[in-house]
Parts: C-alpha cells; structure tokens; sequence
C-alpha cells in the first residue's frame, strides 16, 4: 500500500496512480454521502439555527454522557462557569451543573441546569434561592435552556427575580442534553430534576440559603405542583426546606381532555396545542413502549411525533400549522382500552396532600393553558379541603402572566422568608 501523500494530485501521474485517485475520491465522496445521509438529526437541526440561538455547552456538552451514574440521586458531577453569553441579565456570576436523576422509570440518569447568582453581597445565611420551573422548549438536545437564551418574556422574569437580590437554580429536566428522551409533562421525573438540582446546589461553596422557594411556569407549574406535593417522598431534607410554591398558569387537568380528541374534530385547536399533544405522544411513547401508538396516529402523526423528538418547539408549531386533526390521528385514542388509565398516571396532577403555602396563577385569555382546567383544578383542591391562594388576571395571556402578576407573586414569594 502506497503512503497517501502519493495521490495528492493527479496531474503528472501514472494511469495507475490516476486511477486510483479517482477512485480514492469516489469512495471518499459516498463515505461523506452516507454519513449526511445518516448525519444526527439533532446536530442538522442545530445547523439550520441562527448563529446566535445554537447551543452554547459552556464545556460541559454530554449529550452522549457515557460515563457511570452513582446511585445516590441528586450527586453533583461537575459545575462549569456557564458561558456569559447565556448569563441572565442582572447576574454576578452563574454556572452550568451536571447531576444525577432518576428518568420516568426509576433508573440512574442525568440533567443539567443552570445558577445564577445575583450582583451585590448576600444576605445572612446566603442569597435567597428560586428553583425555577421552565416551560416547554421542545424535546431536541438543542433546545435545553442553559444552552439557549430565553424567549423575551421568561429572561425579563427570571431577570427581575435576580434584580430582586434572588438567586436562581434553573433545571434542565432529565433527558434535555442529556442521554435518553425527555418525558415532557410526566410529573415524577419533573419533580425528581427540581428537587435533586437543590440538592447539587448544596454541594456547591455558592453563598446561597439553604431554605428554597419554587415558582414554575406552564410545563414548570405542572413540574412545580408534582414537585410540591412529592417533594418529600423524593429527598425528605430538601423538601423540608421548601417553604411555599408558586405555579403560573400549569399543565393541570390535562388528561380530561383525551375523550374530546377525535380525528374528527374541526381545525379550532391553536397549533401550540397540537404542539404540546406531539410532545405528550413522544413521552408517553417512550415511557409506555407496549403504547399501540400505530393504531392511534396517522402515518403523518407518526412522522410528526420522530420529527418533534429532535425539535423545539416553534419548528413543530410550523410543521402542524394548517394541518386537520384527521391529518394526524387515525382514530380516537379514548377508543384504546386502558389509556385513559395510562395518560392519567403520566400526566394527571394530584389535588390532595400539598404542604406548606401554594400559590396558583392563571390568565383568563390564556390559549396555551385554558383558564377552565386550572381553575377547575383550583375547585377541585378547595373541595377536597386544600389551603392555597389563587391569582386570576383578567387580561394576560400565557407569557405576559408572568410580566402582569409579577407583583403578587413577588409578594407571595417574600413573605415565606418573613413568616
């Protein structure tokens, strides 16, 4: 075998010599053919981004983590300087932290997330500490928040909180940049990644309070409420420091929707609900495998549901927009014996058992988290003898909730340090 620096080029060499070029460069050509053709979809989806929205790792990429897990869950693995770039406005200094969580089937896994520490000295005992619920970004690697930098609405919130001398744990949820899928809206799992990203926090020489309060948003006040009412069946120490919570316009109620969904039902959903039906059908395909999806989702559902698990979300709102629910369901998934019992377990949130303050937060225009479901939840609490506060804006929609109640969730939030 001849050494590669023979067929640099071909000018000036033998037919032999020539030949084997071109067929070194054929050869080179289909290799590179077939690793596009089977290139990442999440690494294709990351190219089509613009420079500024791609992920930034801040050197803690481990999407591909192959490393062991310990099983003693909530066990910090790294904490990286997180890149400035994705630094919340109003931050002094923030980090990207690696740790272990259970997936929505018991087993050892990952998430990451992301602290930010506010400007200034902290108080005694520590800067004030959120954990902070996020809202759906989608399923692909690419859309984990401590990569990415917040829509307008969320980075003006979270901002403020920071401007309010607050420090902030963001987390990930497992299967968000971390191997394996993200189960979105399955409750455990959310409260599993909320309660163990405060407990990694504690393994950290950060000047922040031990006591904890949390405020989620959308998918986070769904995360937040499991998180609430589980907190202390998941790390009894870390729920003991808990000191009330906060849940803005959640996922509540969502699985008494699934007799209304039939194929033949008349384009009057918003994609962003269509959207978030995608999601659940990707989680629970994933955590349910003996789930006959086949029989429930069009092929083109079926392809919607693989398209979305390496997306976020506003490229799957694109990819639905102006489609009819005949186009993706195949028949009512009410009509499959015993998924109503199975979305239930994954998605239904508990309306008993909370402890310690509970603040709940709706805007009635909201379209993305209908006003009927949460406050049917909130009634469904009251009669079942649960202490909690409720919020109702007569005129904010799903993101500008945040912006129009900031001041009486602020208020709650403050006065659990002071009682």
């Amino acid at each position: 075998m001849r050494h590669s620096e023979d067929y640099v080029g071909l000018a000036g060499v033998t037919p032999f010599k020539r030949w084997s070029a071109v067929l070194c460069a054929v050869i080179t050509l289909v290799v590179s053919s077939c690793q596009l053709a089977l290139a990442d979809p999440v690494d294709e989806a990351i190219a089509l981004l613009p420079p500024h929205e791609r992920p930034l790792w801040s050197g803690l990429d481990v999407r591909d983590y192959a490393g062991a897990v310990p099983a003693d869950m909530g066990t910090l693995l790294a904490a990286n300087p997180l890149d400035e770039r994705r630094w919340l406005p109003g931050a002094g200094a923030a980090y990207r932290i690696l740790y272990a969580t259970p997936d929505q089937h018991g087993r050892p896994a990952l998430s990451t997330g992301a602290v930010h520490l506010p400007h200034g000295s902290p108080l005694d005992g520590g800067f004030r500490l959120i954990a902070y619920g996020h809202g759906t970004v989608g399923l692909g690697d690419q859309c984990t928040p401590s990569a990415r930098t917040p829509d307008p609405d969320t980075g003006a919130y979270l901002a403020s909180w920071l401007a309010a001398g607050y420090a902030l744990v963001i987390t990930d949820y497992q299967g968000l940049g971390t191997p394996g899928v993200h189960p979105y809206l399955h409750g455990m799992t959310e409260a599993n990644s909320i309660v163990h990203a405060v407990r990694a926090l504690d393994q950290m020489a950060l000047p922040i309070s031990r006591d904890w309060a949390l405020v989620g948003h959308s998918q986070g006040g769904h995360a937040a409420l499991h998180t609430a009412r589980f907190a202390s069946d998941i790390d009894a120490g870390v729920a003991a420091r808990l000191l009330g919570t906060v849940a803005i316009a959640p996922g509540v109620h969502v699985e008494r929707l699934l007799p209304l969904v039939r194929p033949e039902l008349p384009a009057v959903a918003p994609p962003g609900i269509v959207v978030y039906a995608l999601l659940i059908a990707a989680g629970m395909r994933e955590t349910y495998p003996e789930l006959p999806i086949e029989e429930i989702l069009t092929p083109r559902g079926q392809q919607l549901v693989d398209y979305a698990l390496f997306q976020c979300t506003r490229a799957v709102r694109d990819a639905v927009t102006g489609l009819q629910p005949r186009d993706i369901l195949a028949r009512a998934p009410a009509e499959i014996p015993g998924i109503q019992d199975l979305v239930s377990e994954y998605l239904a949130v508990p309306a008993t058992g909370y402890r310690g303050p509970l603040l709940i937060v709706q805007g009635l225009p909201d379209l993305a988290v209908p006003a009927p479901l949460t406050l049917g939840f909130a009634a469904e609490l009251a009669s079942n003898g649960e202490q909690f506060d409720l919020v109702v804006h007569p005129a904010a929609d799903h993101l500008t909730v945040l912006r129009e109640t900031r001041r009486e969730v602020a208020e709650f939030v403050a006065d659990l340090w002071a009682n």
